[in-house]
This record gives C-alpha cells, structure tokens and sequence, in this order.
C-alpha cells in the first residue's frame, strides 16, 4: 500500500513509510513531538556489545513497541557491557586491549595516552613548562624533544580503535593532523605554570623541604640528615647525581691521593674545594658566587672537572664558552642545568666582555633573565646553573663597578705535573665516584641554614680562596687615574689627578698595572 502522506497512525497500524521517507518527512507529514518521540523511542535499537548469541532481526522497517519485547535482556550480556563515561573522557580499556578514541575530540586521547604512557605511583610523568615537555626518568625530570613525544603519540594511536559509521569497531589510522592535535591537547593536560621554579614539590607532602633533597641513583637523599627517600614524581627537579648513595662507602683513597698532590700539605685548599663541591651538590644559588680554577698547565683543572661531572651526572652540566654568553642563543644550553662549567677559558680581543659581564652578573645574582632559543619560544626565568671556570690565567673582563671581581671565589694552583701525568685519571670510575660523593655529601649536608654562615663557610681559610691580590678600592683609584690621564705628546701622558691632587703614582702603580691588564 503506498500513501501520499504517511501519518503516525499509518505507522500505529503497521504500514511500511515510503522509500527514503525520514523524521523531516515525519514534520511535513503534520507529525507532532509526541509522535516523533514514540517513534525514535520504539524504533532506535540500543547498541550491544559483540556477542555469540542471536539476535532478532526484524523484517520490517519500521517496528511496533511489540518489538521491543524481543530484544535480548541486559543480564544476558553483564559481562560485556561498556561501563559509562562523563561525557568528553575516554572510554575505561582494561589492560591488554586496544583504547577506543574518538579522532575529533583529542583531549580524551591525551588524557587517556596520559594515563597509560606517562604516569608513575598515580602521579602525572611528564609536564610541560615554559613551553618545553619534562618527562621524569625515575630520578628526576629531563627535557623530552617534541620528536620523541610525536613518536609516542603516534605508537599510542597507532594500537587504538575508532567507531565506524556502522559503530563497529576499526583501526584508529593515525595521521598527521590527528597526532598534532593530541600533541597540542597533551600540552594542556599536561601543563605547569611558568612561575614554579624547580625543585619543588607538586602536590601536598609531608617529606622534606625540596631545597633539602638531592635525586641520587637509588633515591631522595635528605642532604642534612642523610635519611633515603623513596623518589617520586611530584618532586619537580631538573637535575640528579650520576651515582648511588651508599652511607657505608670507604674513604676515595684515590681522591684523596690526588688532592693531596694537587696541594701538597695544604689542607684548605682541599677542604675548599670540597665545599664547592657540596655547594654545587645542593640547588642553593644563594652565595650569588662564580668559582675560578686557576692553574699552569698540567696541573689538575679538567681532573676536577671530570670528577665533578660524574658526581652532578653529564645531563646536569652544561659547556659553554666565555665568548657563547655573548651570543643570542648562548644560553639556551644553561637551562635546567645545575653547573656550567668553562674549560680553558679564553677571550679575543673582539668579544663582547661587557655583555659577558652583565650575564655573568645577572645569572649569578639569581635575576630572572630573558632567553632566546631557536625555534622554540623564548624562556624567562632564573637560571640555577652555577660557573665554575678553569683557566691558565684570570680572564680578561671590562667591569668599572668591580661589582664581578666581588663575585669571584678563586682557587689557585701551583703545582704542574707536565712531563710526570699519572695517566690514570684519579676519581674517575665508578667506586671512586660513590667514595667520593659521600665526603661531598657531608659537606653538602652541612652547609649552613642562613645565608651569613653559608657566606661565612666560603670565607674560613681565605688563604686557599684568594683574589689576584688587588682590592676594589686601589682598582677604583687605578680607574680613576687612567680616566684623568692627559696627552702631552706622542708617547707622553701626564694625571691630572696626580698633580692636581697631590697622589703618588707609585702608591698605585701595581693597581695601575693589572688595571690595564684587565683592559680598564
């Protein structure tokens, strides 16, 4: 039987709708809400999962609420049934099975490839901060490059499913819109606000302050008490020693040896240079102070510093050049690092020494500074890392203020063993690393608390942490006198300043001397 008008009693009675007939026809053919609402509630088949039974198959378009007394009962299939979820979140995927996520709405994909790929004791693995992905490695937190979260983007899709139109169940096939969207939803659920500086703790702890702890290999090492803590991924810290901690480690017989040969007979050269060590062990940046290693040849400088990076960890050190703090991007390596250490450190007449100066300055005084990096967004912050510079002879630096040789905390060393090396390179394997680290943690532990007895811990034994030997006041009055110097003639200048004032020049002669050599 065909109708002109199908009508909601032609359905009542059973009546197959014409060929293509649907709810817009339902509205022209005068159906009211009432009718329309009888009708999807009658003819709407709920969804079930995948099962061996059968189910009936109606032989009719349209069906009669009768229908609906056929349908298998829900206790049939309890075992299968798909657990409910808020709106906008993934579906619940037991262990072991393929995710079922939805290719336009990406932020339940990054929440559910959160869940499954990067969380750890029920906290978050991996944050992104001032617009660069961390992921926690068990210790502490390193930066992972987008390539490598893309990756894991694309394996995580790569093993979901999608619905079809059918609502069967068929592979996700991940492409490349579909991975930088989640890559972009990642980046909000993963999100930590810029201002939190690292270490810190994520979430409410009853543990230690997180200036206190230092990650070790096996833990969180409390620096004052030597108490071990389990590690934990709410502790946000960039950087972790590159050994374990064992409280029961011998003495570094090696160490030792070598220390002693380095300064024969002077015990607080030795003990200075271990608290530097522990001062760069802790993440106080509160000494404001930049460490110069000064030497001959052959004299021992890239032992320590050997030394020192296998303590801190090679990810923790960063390497730049006196001349790359001058440069645009020079420091962009410095981010999230703990020491910057300047090897043979060396300037050209062309450098920039005021703007070395100033970022040395900046950096060492705990200023939030500026950095710009390539390709990526520029990153403002305080940088933690603390300057240890070894050199052969004390860097040239314009500075008029005198405000960095008030920085400098300088350890000398006379002895050159060039022509008689001891090729086997003490403190450099591993036990010596763990025995050396011990007597390092004792000085990092007991640091003191307040910033006048840290300052004062530098300044005990001041005859192993020596300045050139000038002060501040006779480098003043030196500027002052080559700033008042007069051209006679060629080859001839007089001072105003010490005519005019009466002032000897040679009360002043070698500040004079090592004022030009510093290039004032």
């Amino acid at each position: 039987m065909t109708v002109a008008v199908y009508t909601f009693e032609n359905w009542q009675c059973g009546i197959k709708p014409p060929k293509g007939w649907d709810c817009a026809d339902a509205v022209a053919d005068f159906w009211t809400r009432e009718n329309l609402d009888a009708f999807m509630r009658s003819t709407v088949r709920p969804w079930y999962p995948p099962t061996d039974k059968p189910l009936p198959d109606p032989d009719e378009y349209g069906a009669t609420p009768e229908y609906l007394d056929h349908a298998p009962p829900l206790a049939d299939y309890a075992d299968q049934a798909v657990p409910l979820s808020p709106a906008g979140s993934a579906r619940p995927v037991p262990s072991g099975e393929r995710p079922i996520l939805d290719p336009r709405d990406p932020l339940p994909s990054a929440r559910a490839l959160m869940s499954a790929r990067y969380t750890a004791d029920d906290a978050k693995a991996l944050h992104h901060h001032r617009g660069v992905f961390y992921e926690w490695t068990g210790a502490c937190y390193r930066e992972a490059d987008n390539d490598s979260i893309l990756a894991r983007i694309w394996e995580y899709l790569d093993g979901a499913k999608r619905l079809g139109k059918e609502l069967e169940e068929i592979p996700f096939q991940p492409n490349r819109s579909s991975v930088e969207n989640v890559l972009a939803a990642l980046k909000a659920v993963s999100n930590l606000p810029a201002h939190i500086e690292p270490p810190t703790w994520l979430s409410d702890s009853d543990m230690p302050p997180a200036h206190e702890l230092l990650p070790v290999k096996n833990g969180l090492l409390h620096l004052p008490s030597g108490k071990l803590y389990q590690p934990s991924p709410a502790y946000f810290c960039l950087n972790a020693a590159d050994v374990k901690f064992d409280p029961n480690a011998p003495k570094p017989k090696e160490w030792l040896r070598f220390l002693d040969q380095v300064w024969p007979g002077d015990t607080q050269s030795i003990e200075a240079l271990q608290d530097m060590f522990g001062y760069l062990l802790s993440p106080d940046t509160s000494q404001q102070k930049v460490f110069l290693i000064v030497g001959p040849k052959r004299s021992g400088k890239g032992t320590i510093a050997r030394v020192l990076t296998g303590i801190m960890g090679q990810d923790s050190v960063a390497a730049p050049t006196l001349a790359s703090l001058a440069t645009n991007f020079g420091l962009a390596p410095l981010i999230g690092k703990s020491v910057a250490m300047i090897g043979d450190a060396r300037l050209s007449g062309r450098a920039d020494q005021a703007s070395i100066a100033e970022r040395l300055l900046s950096i060492s005084g705990e200023d939030s500074i500026t950095v710009d990096r390539k390709f990526k967004p520029a990153w403002t912050g305080r940088l933690s890392a603390r300057f240890v510079i070894l050199t052969n002879e004390l860097p040239r630096l314009a500075d008029a203020s005198g405000a960095l040789a008030s920085r400098f905390v300088v350890l000398t060393m006379e002895q050159s063993f060039y022509g008689r090396e001891d090729m086997r390179a003490a403190g450099t394997d591993a036990g010596d690393l763990k025995e050396a680290f011990e007597i390092v943690r004792h000085s990092a532990g007991m640091v003191p608390p307040t910033h006048e007895q840290r300052e004062a811990s530098f300044n005990e034994g001041m005859t192993a942490v020596q300045q050139s030997g000038i002060s501040d006041a006779d480098l003043s009055a030196a500027r002052q006198f080559i700033a008042d110097l007069e051209i006679v003639s060629p080859g001839v200048v007089r001072s105003l300043n010490a005519h005019g004032a009466g002032n000897d020049i040679r009360l002043i002669r070698k500040a004079v001397a090592e004022a030009r050599r510093r290039g004032y």
